[in-house]
């Protein structure tokens, strides 16, 4: 599968990157927000305003307390997917810069905006 948007692999250069299993471990405990591939494609985009590597903890064993598409796509398929996730440096960068990925990649499993 083609990724849709080939300003991700720009994305990529500048961001940390691995699997979500792994960005359980290694994913900062700072504030900021991340995209999430299955296949190549952007299929989920999120932030953490308390915490990166908490916020992806929590959708790799399951939000038990939220039943969404979003949670329960990622939780089916948290083996296969890839994290990509950024920095931010207050919780308006988080928020801003989540919504502009959502704008630009378009994932699947994101609620639609606008």
């Amino acid at each position: 599968m083609k990724i849709k948007n080939t300003s991700i692999l720009n994305e990529v250069a500048k961001c940390r990157a691995s699997s979500l299993k792994d960005s359980t471990e290694k994913a900062p405990e700072e504030k900021g927000y991340y995209m999430m591939l299955l296949d190549r494609e952007v299929v989920y985009v999120g932030k953490s305003e308390s915490g990166i590597r908490a916020r992806l903890s929590s959708h790799y064993n399951g939000d038990k307390d939220v039943d969404t598409f979003s949670a329960q796509q990622i939780h089916e398929n948290r083996d296969d997917l890839f994290v990509i996730w950024r920095i931010a440096q207050s919780d308006k960068v988080c928020v801003d810069m989540e919504k502009e990925w959502i704008l630009r990649y378009d994932p699947l499993w994101n609620e639609r905006i606008g």
